[in-house]
């Protein structure tokens, strides 16, 4: 076990953390009790998987960040790991040894059923904070079974992880997925929100845009039904029908297991004569598609159910104005920086783009409100509501 931990990768974050606490420990031993030795925090960041591009990945290397800065040794442990490096990964039977140091927070990323993750906070002795992402229901993957019982477990898994008698604290993407785990704690542990961490800030807001002759539109989501995309075709559909012209649909995400979603989104394109008006753009890098919300005039999003909504705020950040199908925290995500309905109305999306792409004073006002609303999801109060919750443990 001494091995296993001793030879652990550690970050210039961490390095510099027990370099101080050293010091300390040194200048008490010549002071006497003049001197009190610094106690550093540990903590073991649990993840299913790290991949690029990807939002639960990109959460757990920047909470690795906010934690190391603070003087926290912070290693990280995921069962899969695709074209993903990180200086604190550990192995298995290294994260196995960790999880069982008294002193060390576990902090476990719950999204899917992960068996493996499981089995390790069971066994765990430090305090478990459960960082939860929210479970995609079923039914929006009919045609996907082994989707459905990965959802299936997962639920399961959510029932065991809530009755861990070492679980201090839940944090869910958003008050609608917090409804779940309000019932399973009984007053047990805390069931706080905590929207998710992000990038955005790392590229340059948009300036302010102005509709000259072409508009853009934008919307960000992985290829799957439930996500909306037939929606939004149905809208340019309509929208030329209704004005004589089209707008630019810019459709940004990857794929689902089956990609007989996809190949159905391009039929329904060709079969509407829409090809010259629609974009489709697979798996794209940071930069590109900070690129596409700088184009963009407009996002549009009609996906059936969202945990939160990340793409939202990125829309917001770079000043883009969102029209928005208010379905699971799409609305809570938005507030009320964002024109929405409750109800699928194609008429009402295409005149809301028509109104504000021809009104450009209620355009910009409404750029303005997204950029306001956008300073309360910062990194920096993220990262502090963050600390001050798992530091209080």
């Amino acid at each position: 076990a001494a091995s296993a931990v001793g030879d652990l990768p550690r970050t210039r974050e961490t390095n510099c953390a027990l370099l101080l606490a050293l010091s300390f420990a040194l200048l008490a031993s010549h002071f006497g009790c003049m001197v009190s030795p610094v106690f550093l925090m540990k903590a073991l960041l649990l993840t299913p998987s790290l991949t690029q591009h990807d939002a639960v990945s990109n959460e757990v290397v920047l909470q690795h960040r906010a934690l190391s800065l603070q003087g926290w040794d912070v290693l990280i442990y995921a069962e899969k790991v695709q074209a993903f490096s990180h200086p604190a990964l550990v192995q298995t039977a290294a994260a196995i040894v960790l999880s069982k140091e008294p002193d060390r927070l576990i902090v476990y990323h719950h999204s899917i059923n992960w068996k493996q993750g499981g089995e390790i906070v069971e066994q765990s002795q430090g305090s478990l904070v459960i960082r939860y992402h929210g479970i995609t229901p079923a039914e929006f993957f009919p045609d996907e079974p082994r989707t459905q019982q990965e959802i299936r477990l997962g639920n399961q898994q959510t029932l065991q992880l809530a009755k861990l008698p070492r679980l201090r604290l839940v944090l869910c993407n958003s008050g609608f997925i917090q409804q779940e785990w309000a019932p399973l704690s009984i007053g047990r542990y805390s069931v706080e929100v905590l929207a998710p961490f992000h990038s955005v800030e790392d590229f340059l807001p948009s300036q302010t845009k102005e509709i000259i002759s072409e508009v853009h539109v934008l919307f960000v989501g992985r290829f799957t039904p439930h996500k909306g995309q037939q929606q939004l075709l149905r809208i340019l559909e309509r929208y030329k029908y209704r004005y004589g012209s089209m707008f630019h649909l810019h459709l940004v995400g990857k794929g689902s297991r089956r990609k007989t979603f996809l190949y159905a989104l391009y039929q329904q394109i060709f079969a509407a004569g829409l090809s010259s008006h629609v974009h489709i753009h697979y798996d794209v890098k940071a930069k590109e598609l900070a690129s596409l919300y700088q184009k963009a005039h407009f996002f549009i999003c009609c996906s059936e159910h969202e945990g939160f909504g990340l793409p939202l705020l990125e829309a917001q950040y770079h000043g883009v104005p969102v029209l928005a199908l208010y379905r699971g925290a799409v609305k809570e995500a938005l507030g009320a920086a964002a024109l929405g309905r409750e109800d699928m109305d194609l008429d009402w999306f295409c005149a809301a783009i028509r109104i504000l792409s021809t009104h450009p004073d209620m355009y910009r006002t409404v750029q303005q409100m997204a950029r306001l609303h956008f300073s309360a999801y910062e990194m920096k109060r993220l990262q502090a509501k963050f600390l001050s919750m798992v530091s209080a443990l």
